[in-house]
């Protein structure tokens, strides 16, 4: 599909971080996991390029730092939506 969503819950609504065209994922596993959207480096896009075998636009990694690691998805971000949908169902963000 493509497609992946960050939902985060907020009192009586959530948050939405939408991203189409996905061609890579590198998140941790688990719910307990808290990360942090940082900006892209030239080592990430060095890192990212190798890594899919091809040159990736710096516009097009998203980097999330966990602890003391760093995290990817490449693709591109949709944007952020405020809703208030149960956990299974999402905004098209198309």
């Amino acid at each position: 599909m493509g497609e992946t969503c960050f939902r985060a819950k907020n009192g009586e609504y959530n948050i939405d971080l939408y991203f189409i065209g996905v061609e890579y994922i590198n998140m941790p596993l688990g719910r307990n996991k808290t990360g942090v959207l940082v900006n892209t480096e030239d080592k990430d896009v060095a890192y990212i390029s190798k890594r899919m075998g091809k040159e990736v636009p710096k516009d097009k990694i998203h980097v999330f730092c966990f602890e003391d690691s760093r995290r990817y998805i490449v693709g591109t971000r949709a944007g952020f939506y405020k809703n208030t949908f149960v956990d299974y169902e999402l905004y098209d963000g198309r």
